[in-house]
């Protein structure tokens, strides 16, 4: 039988571990948070039709159905309030003119709980999630293993046929398979990240006003380097 580890918890990881379990292959998983989906960590989700065809492949059409859809996307200029770009969400959503795959928003928490719940053995057995625990070497065996080694003293070091590192932008797993990023000629590290600070908040506004909110889609609002994003969230959130 194949041995698989997934390090990281998130959704990334945790879609990873429910893709091999509908393949029939049980896999271990690390998470250095202490607990799954901490509240404080809360974000909101926005999933196109394609990302929500991927939670339909995974078994996930329940999630699906409770959350909030997205009938279109809308982008304004803030200059002078004309609009820029705009798409319909219901023209991408169907396949082969059956399946619809609507866009949807939700919690990361609402997320992330379903998909942990969702990959849990079917027969009761105790899932194979440690938290509060990482990697702290990985090695290769030949011919195709790959040892390695935690942080948790309890857990003995073991050998596994895949590792997935799906354990964020800081990932040890890339730090330990190809070492630490390089700074360029100039001093800069580049790890990918585009160079937009991100703000959000989640509030209970059962009614928005229809000026700041589209009650069926996404509002952007372009300008000055800066976007405002609204949208509605399940339970009369905004």
């Amino acid at each position: 039988e194949m041995s698989v580890l997934v390090c990281g918890a998130g959704i990334a990881g945790l879609a990873c571990r429910l893709a091999f379990k509908k393949l029939g292959v049980r896999v271990d998983m690390v998470e250095l948070a202490p607990v799954i989906a901490k509240p404080e960590n809360e974000e909101p989700v926005i999933l196109t039709p394609n990302g929500t065809r991927m939670l339909a492949a995974l078994g996930l059409n329940d999630l699906i159905s409770k959350s909030q859809k997205l009938d279109s996307l809308s982008i304004y200029s803030s200059r002078d309030g004309n609009m820029i770009s705009s798409a319909n969400f219901n023209d991408l959503s169907k396949v082969d003119g059956a399946h619809e795959f609507p866009a949807i928003a939700l919690s990361s928490t609402e997320l992330i709980k379903a998909m942990f719940k969702a990959g849990n053995p079917d027969d009761g057995t105790a899932s194979n999630v440690r938290m509060a625990a990482g990697v702290t070497s990985i090695s290769a065996v030949p011919p195709h293993g790959v040892a390695v080694q935690f942080s948790a003293a309890s857990m003995p070091a073991r050998q596994y046929d895949l590792v997935v590192g799906a354990d964020g932008v800081g990932s040890a797993v890339r730090t330990l398979l190809v070492g630490a990023p390089v700074a360029s000629s100039s001093g800069a590290i580049h790890i990918g990240y585009p160079g937009w600070g991100y703000w959000h908040a989640v509030v209970d506004l059962p009614s928005p006003p229809p000026e700041l909110v589209d009650p069926r889609g996404l509002v952007e609002l372009w300008g000055g380097g800066r976007r405002l994003v609204t949208f509605p969230m399940p339970g009369g959130r905004t």
